[in-house]
């Protein structure tokens, strides 16, 4: 079982647990809204030039809340990031695209540090889907037969894990990092063994505390 397989299983066992249980389904709440700005991997090809847009700025709006099994959250997510790529790089037989995507994802969040009350910091684990809406252009370039490209779109879904580091500051306020990884589901439309990650900061509100 390759790794992927792993957290696809996992996920797929906990939300049908969630989902068979009306009890269950009765306790799941929305407590918290969060605003998160990062970077994040581009679909960019390295070529191994300076400044070539394989990271771009990414920002995130989420809200989330209590599953009714302890230390486990929910968090729904939609993040938007542009590459910015507006010239041809510098690559023979290279076609050069800009791309954007706008992204929808679900997280199940585990928090270990929940058992242990003194901690400073809260450190949860997640795994869970996205779907990227991505719309590419053709900037310029052509391949080793001189053919050009053209603009397009598509949609690819995500498998997701990641760590969050999570501090109280004041209130119902708390400050956050991410660090998290993507999965493509069948390795087809983004290249090959490639793995893409985003790090985030961010501020959120907690309407309960």
């Amino acid at each position: 079982m390759n790794e992927s397989s792993f957290y696809r299983k996992l996920l797929l066992i906990i939300i049908l647990i969630l989902i068979t249980n009306n009890r269950a389904l009765s306790q799941i709440n929305i407590s918290s809204i969060s605003m998160n700005i990062g970077d994040i991997r581009t679909l960019q090809s390295d070529y191994g030039l300076e400044n070539n847009h394989l990271y771009t700025v990414y920002s995130e709006l989420q809200i989330g809340g209590s599953l009714p099994v302890k230390s486990l959250f929910w968090k729904s997510y939609y993040g938007y990031w542009n590459d910015h790529v507006s010239k041809p790089f510098p690559v023979a037989d290279a076609i050069t695209y800009t791309g954007q995507s706008h992204i929808l994802g679900f997280h199940v969040l585990f928090n270990p540090t929940e058992f242990e009350k003194r901690s400073p910091l809260d450190v949860l684990l997640l795994m869970g889907v996205s779907r990227h809406y991505i719309r590419y252009q053709y900037v310029g370039g052509s391949d080793y037969g001189g053919h050009t490209g053209s603009d397009g779109s598509r949609a690819t879904n995500m498998w997701e894990i990641g760590i969050i580091f999570k501090k109280h500051l004041t209130g119902p306020f708390y400050a956050h990092g991410e660090i998290r990884r993507y999965y493509d589901f069948n390795q087809s439309i983004i290249d090959k063994g490639r793995k893409r990650h985003t790090f985030l900061v961010g501020l959120s509100y907690h309407f309960k505390e």
